[in-house]
């Protein structure tokens, strides 16, 4: 968020029908948006973001993303048995 990704490397990687052009223009969008977004905040926040350790977000992971506090939806179309 403080650096734009390196063109040349990005280019190197695409598949031989996408535009380079529009490789340009998703990363200007993108960092467009940031900037509208985070503002002078954006220097902090990253900052912030650097700190943030292996542990914090196994801690987290944890706290927020145990069996007891998450369900599964199955989808299936109308009419189909259940198996």
């Amino acid at each position: 968020m403080e650096q734009l990704p390196d063109l040349a490397a990005l280019k190197a990687q695409l598949p031989a029908h996408i535009d380079p052009a529009l490789v340009e223009g998703n990363i200007g969008l993108q960092w467009g948006m940031n900037e509208f977004r985070y503002g002078p905040n954006r220097a902090v926040m990253v900052k912030r973001l650097s700190t943030v350790t292996v542990q914090d977000v196994q801690r987290v992971a944890s706290n927020y993303l145990s069996s007891a506090t998450c369900f599964a939806i199955s989808l299936r179309p109308e009419g189909e048995a259940e198996h």
